[in-house]
Formats: C-alpha cells, sequence, structure tokens
C-alpha cells in the first residue's frame, strides 16, 4: 500500500515541541530573573529609590521577555511548518490528479489501485478491472474541436466520477486519452457486470450538449476479475484491454467480459 506523505511535523511532534519550548522559556526567565539579581546584587537598593527602581525594572524585564519573545517565536514556526504541511499534501495530491477531469492520473490510479488489491489480497477479496473507452473520440475531436474534446472527457469522467463514489470499493481514474479505468474489489461477476452496464447505459442515455449542439457519446468496456494470487494488476489491466478491443470490435457501446467471466456468467 502506498504511504502518505509524511508531514514535516505530526500533531504530536508540534504538542511536544510547544511544550518544550514552554519549559525552555520558564527556565531562560527564571535564568534570566536570577543573573539579574546576581548582577545587582552589589547594588544599595536601600540607599536610593533609582537603584532600587533599577533592580526591579531589570528583574521584570529579564522574566518577562523570554516568556513573551518565545511563545511568538513558537507560534510563527508552528505556523510556518503548518502551511509547508499543507503545501506538501497539496502537491501530493496534484501530483496523482487528472488536472482537466479530477480524477486520479495514471499514476494515482495505479498506486491507489495496487493499495486496493494488496488489501484484497489479505481479505481474500476478488480483484476487478474495467477499462473504458470513449467511442470516436478521435472524430469528435475532428469535426467539433478539442475544446470540445476536452469537455467530452470531462463529461464521461463525471459519470464515472458519480458511479465510483457509489460504493467505496470502485476506484476510477483517467489512463491518458480518451481512456479510464475502474478497479474494485470483492464484486462478483454479476456484480462487476451490473457496474459496467450502468456506466455504459448513462454514457449512452445522458445527452452531451456543447454550444447548443448534441453529440452523441457512447463508450465501449472492457472487464475483468480474478481472486488475489491468480494475476497481477497488469495483467488483470491488459485482460480487460483485450476486452474492450473486443467490444470495440463487435460494434462499439458494449460491454464485454475477458473468457474467464464469460465462463463464470
Amino acid at each position: 500500500m502506498r504511504k502518505k506523505p509524511q508531514p514535516i511535523l505530526t500533531d504530536a511532534d508540534i504538542r511536544r515541541a510547544m511544550l518544550l519550548l514552554t519549559l525552555l522559556s520558564v527556565v531562560i526567565s527564571v535564568g534570566c530573573s536570577t543573573l539579574a539579581v546576581y548582577i545587582n546584587s552589589n547594588f544599595d537598593l536601600s540607599s536610593t529609590l533609582s537603584a532600587r527602581k533599577v533592580f526591579n525594572d531589570t528583574l521584570i524585564i529579564s522574566s518577562l521577555m523570554p516568556a513573551i519573545i518565545c511563545p511568538l517565536v513558537v507560534h510563527r514556526l508552528l505556523t510556518t511548518v503548518r502551511d509547508l504541511n499543507i503545501a506538501r499534501a497539496e502537491l501530493d495530491r496534484l501530483a496523482r490528479t487528472d488536472m482537466l477531469t479530477g480524477l486520479l492520473n495514471r499514476r494515482g490510479f495505479d498506486e491507489a489501485s495496487q493499495a486496493a488489491v494488496e488489501q484484497a489480497t489479505e481479505a481474500g477479496a476478488s480483484i476487478a478491472v474495467m477499462l473504458c473507452d470513449i467511442d470516436h473520440f478521435k472524430r469528435i475531436n475532428d469535426t467539433y474541436g478539442h475544446e470540445t474534446g476536452d469537455r467530452a472527457l470531462k463529461h464521461v469522467a463525471g459519470i464515472l466520477r458519480d458511479v465510483a463514489a457509489s460504493d467505496p470499493r470502485l476506484i476510477a481514474g483517467r489512463q491518458g486519452g480518451e481512456e479510464f479505468a475502474l478497479t474494485a474489489t470483492g464484486l462478483t461477476t454479476r456484480e462487476l457486470a451490473r457496474f459496467a452496464e450502468t456506466i455504459r447505459a448513462t454514457c449512452s442515455n445522458t445527452d452531451f450538449w456543447d454550444e447548443g449542439r448534441h453529440i452523441p457519446l457512447t463508450i465501449s468496456i472492457g472487464t475483468t476479475i480474478a481472486l488475489p494470487g491468480d494475476e497481477t494488476l497488469k495483467q488483470l489491466i491488459i485482460r480487460a484491454d483485450a476486452a474492450l478491443y473486443k467490444a470495440k470490435g463487435n460494434g462499439r457501446n458494449r460491454v464485454e467480459a475477458s473468457a474467464p467471466e464469460a465462463v463464470a456468467a
């Protein structure tokens, strides 16, 4: 499983730092007070009012300054560390996000899927892969322009995001170009077929309008499923890709399962 990026300082580290620096400010205050007493020990405090005032002011300032300055420094340092932690987490998120669609990019999808596969292996659950391809996407780009093509990608990504959000077992991402992928753990062959058909039918039945034009938009899907240990994630993706190629060859706008799934069904 991919480890989350470690923050520069955790909350526990920050609490310990605040405690230690608070204790340090107390120690410094006491030390400064002791030093002030030592420096002024030769004063005849009873002789003049000014001598007593010098001693008292010195004692107060030397005691309070560390107690005031240390918390301010601590607050500034902790604020900086917090901002760096937030920036680091955001950079990590952006590195794994497809900027056009908002789905996981290939790197993020592979890492999240591999983590899910490892969990499924430990639990003895099934692993499923769906590869989706927008039908005749080049024709859309050539006919309506690349901006329309980008909006078509966002349209399909939104459908995949909604389907993935309906079940925590699903992970959706963009592989590149007009190809998308989903992985899921713990699905039966019937559940896998139902999710794939839901995605296909939703894309086919949801109107895609762009600049007042209705543009037909369908997708083809290839699926595969295996028990942990039977296949690696890479092998499953290859099998799903072969099923996707079959879906395209059989007329597009359809779902095709790999051979083992067809037998199981």
